[in-house]
């Protein structure tokens, strides 16, 4: 009895991942042929002569009048102390003790771009989350 509903399941499994793979060249290998290494690591790159030639699109005077309002941020956040670890990921205490305990600032830092003459910076909320 043990063995048929074994050899069922095998079975049920067979014809499943059969229907799996059915399915699966019928909905997303349409017209596909098989790729040489080579081919599938060829990049395709826009052509840089034609968005460069166009009038009016000048990407050197574009970023040399931009690059002076970029700005890099050092943000400096207080020590954080996780607290108690709890009886069930801590049961023995090993990670309550205070040489464990990371008292040392924590630093990040990120970029941002000056936006008004009087010093108004826009960043990412993350960039100054919780920073002093």
């Amino acid at each position: 009895m043990k063995m048929k509903k074994v050899l069922g399941v095998l079975v049920i499994a067979g014809l499943g991942g059969a229907m799996a793979l059915g399915l699966n060249q019928v909905f997303f290998n349409k017209d596909s042929k098989p790729q040489t290494f080579e081919e599938q690591q060829k990049v395709h790159f826009t052509n840089q002569e034609k968005i460069t030639d166009q009038p009016g699109i000048n990407f050197v005077a574009v970023s040399a009048k931009a690059t002076p309002t970029v700005v890099h941020i050092k943000t400096e956040m207080a020590p954080q102390n996780t607290g108690d670890a709890g009886d069930m990921f801590d049961p023995f205490g090993f990670f309550n003790d205070p040489r464990f305990k990371n008292n040392q600032p924590r630093q990040g830092s990120g970029s941002g771009v000056i936006i008004m003459d009087n010093g108004y910076i826009v960043t990412n909320s993350h960039v100054i989350e919780n920073a002093s």
